[in-house]
């Protein structure tokens, strides 16, 4: 349709409803204001576009323009109009803009090989529900420099179909802070088939730390790895995994927060964190005290076979202070639980008194803390056993049958595998998300 403006204008200054697709490109028009009352339209494949219109100057009428909430708008390669003031646009659109002669900074990035060259420093990138930061076919023998700016991002990642090996370019990156509205896969980096690991030692916060946030790590170098610090990080907020590829733990141990980790071969006392399984039995049991500094293992933790352990909690000798969680690295691929407290001839208590979290990643059908054929009885009625169960908001199987099975107070659910209620203590509630995540394994 080949028209002028006034005649655009004639024909379209009614129109309210498009049904149908809107792009506009490759123009002379030096506005839209024939679109003055234009109020929603349909989205195309490739979205709402304005693109490439060398002369377009307004596009006023977007202030009051709608799409359907999943629509992405491209406004790009229009080197006079000014698209610097993007957040006045409807908070339910998201979109690129690069390439116009002010662009939307810091907002709504959408980062590949033709984007890369407007990129601007940015300290704090922040966007609507769909996007924020995506970052699209990007390499390492391109310029990513002026990412190391980035300290904050206010809404959700996505890195995916690129040849970078690392994101060491993000490497000063602090907070992430996610609305747990955004879309799912608050943070989603898949299909970077040279992509080793991430390099973001530096991540400080990840927030919200009360709601559930989606981590998506799948299809990437088969030898990618988390290190302690990112697997910390993800564990203290029980991030939820959503795919079943192993993550491993990468060999290089030391820590920029100064944390000694140790293999479980090479335990010191001063060690912080210890990588293997922690099994401890007869021929070890009075050598527990090595663990006293022991805040955070990763991997399993198994007491089994002791003899000489005299109604004493194992854990608040050791002052085995879990705090944050226990990471997952299974040498025996047939175990399915992650603590195990087995055949233990005077253990009589068995408490996790600063253990906050369940252990890390969630693995689906696995009774994460197993208890059985000790000679004491550890848990006289199941009111201890759905005490340590909510307090480290982890599954327990104890002799072969969950807290709920055990003698005493009926459990009253209201949908949440592990809300409880106690009848003597009406104060008391316990809450804990019946989601469980597919296998994500800890290798080293």
């Amino acid at each position: 349709m080949d028209l002028t403006e006034m005649e655009l204008k004639a024909n379209f200054r009614n129109l309210q409803n498009l049904k149908g697709f809107l792009k506009i490109r490759n123009s002379s028009l030096t506005n839209l204001e024939f679109f003055e009352s234009l109020e929603t339209s349909e989205c195309g494949d490739d979205g709402f576009v304005i693109a490439n219109n060398p002369e377009l100057i307004g596009i006023k009428f977007l202030k009051f323009f709608r799409t359907d909430e999943k629509c992405i708008w491209h406004i790009t390669n229009n080197p006079k109009l000014d698209i610097s003031k993007c957040r006045d646009l409807p908070v339910s659109s998201d979109f690129e803009s690069f390439g116009n002669l002010r662009d939307c900074e810091c907002y709504n990035l959408r980062i590949s090989p033709e984007s890369l060259p407007y990129y601007t420093n940015c300290e704090t990138i922040s966007g609507g529900y769909q996007g924020v930061l995506e970052i699209r076919n990007l390499s390492d023998s391109m310029d990513l420099s002026k990412f190391s700016s980035l300290k904050e991002v206010l809404g959700r990642i996505e890195i995916s179909g690129t040849q970078l090996t690392n994101l060491s370019f993000m490497g000063n990156l602090e907070n992430l802070i996610v609305d747990i509205n955004q879309n799912y896969g608050h943070l989603s980096i898949h299909n970077n088939p040279n992509l080793k690991f991430l390099g973001w030692n530096s991540l400080k916060n990840i927030t919200p730390i009360a709601q559930r946030f989606d981590l998506i790590i799948t299809n990437n170098h088969p030898e990618f790895c988390l290190s302690t610090q990112e697997a910390q990080m993800f564990a203290e907020i029980s991030a939820m995994f959503f795919n079943e590829d192993k993550i491993l733990l990468c060999p290089e141990l030391s820590r920029t927060d100064g944390v000694k980790v140790c293999k479980i071969e090479n335990l010191e006392e001063d060690c912080h964190h210890v990588v293997g399984d922690v099994i401890i039995d007869q021929n070890n049991e009075m050598d527990v005290r090595k663990f006293k500094n022991v805040t955070h293992i990763y991997g399993n933790l198994v007491v089994r076979d002791t003899k000489d352990q005299i109604e004493q909690s194992v854990f608040l000798f050791l002052d085995f202070n879990v705090d944050n969680a226990l990471l997952r690295n299974i040498i025996f691929p047939d175990d399915n639980q992650i603590i195990r407290i087995i055949s233990n001839k005077k253990l009589a208590i068995v408490e996790f008194p600063n253990m906050k979290v369940p252990p890390f990643p969630y693995l689906r059908d696995v009774s994460f803390l197993e208890i059985r054929d000790n000679s004491q009885e550890i848990f006289k009625i199941q009111r201890d056993c759905l005490l340590i169960q909510a307090k480290t908001k982890t599954p327990i199987k104890y002799n072969g049958m969950g807290c709920s099975k055990l003698p005493g107070k009926k459990r009253k659910s209201y949908g949440a595998i592990y809300d409880y209620y106690d009848e003597d203590s009406s104060n008391v509630h316990f809450g804990f998300t019946s989601i469980l995540l597919p296998v994500v394994i800890f290798h080293m």
